[in-house]
C-alpha cells in the first residue's frame, strides 16, 4: 500500500526473472541512483530519442504476423510432402500387390522395422510421412509386409509387424 498522496502515481512492476531485477538494480547502482528513478530516465530518454528504429511494440506484431505467416506455409508445405510421399510409396510399392519380381526396400522402412518395435500398418506408413489415410497406401504397406513375411524377416503379430532378430 503506497503512503498517501502517492497512490494516484503509484505503480507495481513484476520483473520476468529474478536475474533481470538484479542485472537492473546493479545498472542503477552504477548511476547512483534509485532503481525506480533509474527505470524512469532509461523509459524517458527512450521516448525522447529520434525514431531511428520502430518501437518494440510494432517489431513484436511484425514479427508475429511474419511467424503465423510461415507457420502456414509450413503447413502448406507438410501437406504437400505428405501427399507426394504417398504417391511416391503407391509408386514404389505397388508392385509388391501382384508379388512378382524382385522388390526394392526403402532404409528408412527397414531401420523402422528394425527398431524392435512392433508396427502396425498405418503407424509404418505415418513414420514414412505417408498418408496413413490412403486405401492404395495401406493396401501396398499390406501386400510388403505380406512379401517381406514371406521371405522369413517379419513377423505378423496381435498389433502389427515386428522384425525377426
Amino acid at each position: 500500500m503506497p503512503p498517501k498522496g502517492f497512490g494516484e502515481k503509484c505503480h507495481t512492476l513484476y520483473f520476468p526473472s529474478k536475474e533481470m531485477l538484479i542485472s537492473w538494480r546493479e545498472k542503477a547502482h552504477l548511476a547512483k541512483i534509485p532503481l525506480t528513478k533509474w527505470i524512469i530516465a532509461i523509459v524517458e530518454n527512450s521516448l525522447e530519442s529520434p525514431d531511428e528504429e520502430l518501437p518494440a511494440s510494432h517489431d513484436i506484431q511484425a514479427l508475429r504476423q511474419e511467424n503465423l505467416r510461415l507457420r502456414k506455409e509450413n503447413a502448406t508445405l507438410q501437406q504437400s510432402l505428405s501427399a507426394r510421399e504417398t504417391e511416391l510409396f503407391k509408386l514404389k510399392y505397388a508392385p509388391a500387390k501382384n508379388s512378382a519380381g524382385i522388390l526394392e526396400l526403402d532404409s528408412r522402412l527397414i531401420a523402422i522395422l528394425q527398431d524392435g518395435c512392433t508396427w502396425s500398418q498405418r503407424d509404418i506408413l505415418e513414420a514414412l510421412d505417408v498418408n496413413a489415410h490412403d486405401v492404395d497406401a495401406l493396401q501396398a504397406v499390406t501386400a510388403l509386409m505380406q512379401r517381406l513375411q514371406d521371405a522369413g524377416v517379419v513377423a505378423e503379430e496381435k498389433r502389427g509387424w515386428r522384425w525377426k532378430k
